[in-house]
C-alpha cells in the first residue's frame, strides 16, 4: 500500500466495504438457498442405491460360500480331538 494513501479514513472505508460485501453475500445465499435446495443431489445420494445393491450381492455370495454347518462340524471335530489329546496327556502325567 502506498504510504501517501494509507490513512485512517482509507482503512475505515476498506473495513466497511469488506463488511458490506460479506453481508451482501450472506443475504444472497439466504435468498438463493431455498430456491435450489430441493434440486441439489450429492454424490453420496446418487451412488447410495448402487452401493447398497453391491453390498447385498457381496453379502449373499459370502454367505453362500460359507457353509456354516460344515464349519460347525469341523470345529466340533477339532475340539473333540484336542479334548482327547489333552485327556491322554493328563492320564500319562497322572500315571508317572
Amino acid at each position: 500500500m502506498d504510504p501517501n494513501r494509507d490513512n485512517p479514513l482509507q482503512r475505515f472505508k476498506a473495513f466497511w466495504v469488506a463488511i458490506l460485501l460479506v453481508v451482501t453475500f450472506a443475504i444472497g445465499s439466504l435468498i438463493v438457498r431455498p430456491l435450489i435446495s430441493g434440486r441439489v443431489k450429492t454424490a453420496e445420494d446418487a451412488l447410495a442405491t448402487e452401493r447398497a445393491a453391491v453390498s447385498k450381492k457381496i453379502d449373499s455370495e459370502q454367505e453362500a460360500a460359507l457353509n456354516r454347518k460344515a464349519l460347525a462340524d469341523v470345529i466340533k471335530e477339532k475340539a473333540a480331538s484336542y479334548g482327547s489329546a489333552s485327556e491322554g496327556e493328563n492320564a500319562g502325567e497322572a500315571a508317572e
